[in-house]
């Protein structure tokens, strides 16, 4: 059956077209059309592209710089050009640090613009040097090693616990007005709530994105720094557990009783 639709009552494209109604001409008619197509083509071009471009926030990142937090590495033999399996373009020196670990200093294989690689060096004829990247290693102690002598001859592999960079400021209010504008470009990323520290006579701003158990923090206190590391608590953990297990070999060596 046809439909048909009395003198006077507006078609569908009338009512969805205002002014149609009242157009002259057929070809203003398709001239109006071809104009309201054009402008609702572009609106959903605007809508679909700006939900393809949108990205989901991300959690707080695993990995800073191309190395995984918690991974454990081959350190190979830097002294040869062998770095094993740790994801750097470049070895740059190793020391001791507080606790159980030591920091290894490092250049990213990717070049990061806002993330500068620069190296410090204390002479200008020094081999192994600081440099704005590091990591903080715990070495990983099989069971299988029950003395010290087999500690000190194992090729033992690293755990990652804090990957950072850091670089000196040209000011503190260069440094301050740094990590306040770091933060808050993070927080659009990052779905978790930071946590903000902000003391403006000393220069020091600081915001720490944390869960489970890792925060990413960017702070200007001493420096300016972007660290990605396990938080304090589990941090302490494994370093006692290290301790424990070096001071155990250590007690079979001396034990008088």
């Amino acid at each position: 059956m046809r439909c048909s639709r009395r003198r006077g009552t507006p078609s569908l494209f009338q009512a969805f077209v205002p002014g149609a109604a009242d157009l002259g001409s057929l070809d203003a008619l398709h001239g109006m059309t071809a104009m309201r197509i054009n402008r609702v083509s572009a609106g959903l071009l605007l809508l679909i592209s700006s939900q393809c471009f949108a990205e989901e926030p991300r959690g707080v990142p695993e990995k800073l710089f191309g190395v995984t937090l918690g991974g454990i590495y081959d350190l190979g033999n830097p002294e040869i050009g062998d770095f094993g399996d740790i994801p750097v373009k470049k070895f740059a020196g190793i020391n001791r640090f507080l606790g159980q670990g030591i920091h290894y200093y490092f250049q990213p294989k990717e070049n990061h613009k806002f993330f500068e690689y620069a190296e410090k060096r204390e002479k200008p004829k020094d081999k192994y040097v600081r440099t704005s990247f590091r990591l903080y290693l715990l070495p990983v102690i099989p069971p299988e090693i029950t003395t010290i002598d087999q500690l000190n001859e194992a090729k033992l592999k690293w755990e990652v616990s804090v990957i950072e960079w850091s670089n000196d400021p040209k000011t503190k209010d260069d440094a301050y007005y740094w990590a306040i504008d770091l933060c808050k470009t993070f927080a659009v990323d990052i779905s978790v709530n930071p946590e903000i520290t902000d003391h403006f006579d000393s220069k020091w701003y600081e915001c720490t994105f944390s869960t489970d158990d890792r925060e990413f923090k960017v702070s200007s206190f001493y420096s300016k720094s972007v660290q990605l590391s396990y938080k304090k608590e589990v941090s302490d953990s494994k370093n006692k557990s290290v301790e424990r297990a070096a001071r155990k070999l250590q007690v079979n060596e001396i034990r008088p009783y």
